[in-house]
């Protein structure tokens, strides 16, 4: 029997694939973003962003999560959002020396443009 997913009830509990497309500056790195940082959005064990710029400052980013479970990479955000006036140090929590990836795995690839 195929796993069944935990999404929230706008998406189907089935495995499924997701595109995002979208000309330049029109918001897919940020709708990707938002969707794997929403508290119960998704649920996902791996990614796959296929992009033409995977050096862009939010794919590094979502690749340094990789080391973070899912529920922990929300309730980062969640406290980000509650503690907005104050500077939050992601840094030090990605920095932990020894840490392994864990339940999700991000998979950056570069795609030619010819």
């Amino acid at each position: 029997m195929d796993k069944k997913f935990n999404h929230s009830e706008i998406f189907p509990n089935n495995p499924m694939l997701m595109c995002l497309c979208g000309s330049s500056g029109s918001g897919k790195i940020h709708l990707t973003f938002n969707m794997l940082t929403t508290p119960n959005l998704l649920d996902f064990d791996s990614l796959y962003i296929y992009t033409t710029t995977p050096e862009q400052s939010y794919y590094q980013f979502l690749k340094a999560l990789e080391y973070l479970p899912k529920k922990d990479v929300q309730d980062l955000f969640q406290y980000y959002e509650e503690k907005e006036e104050e500077e939050v140090e992601i840094k030090d929590i990605l920095d932990i020396e020894g840490k392994k990836p864990t339940d999700k795995k991000l998979f950056l690839r570069k795609m030619l443009m010819t």
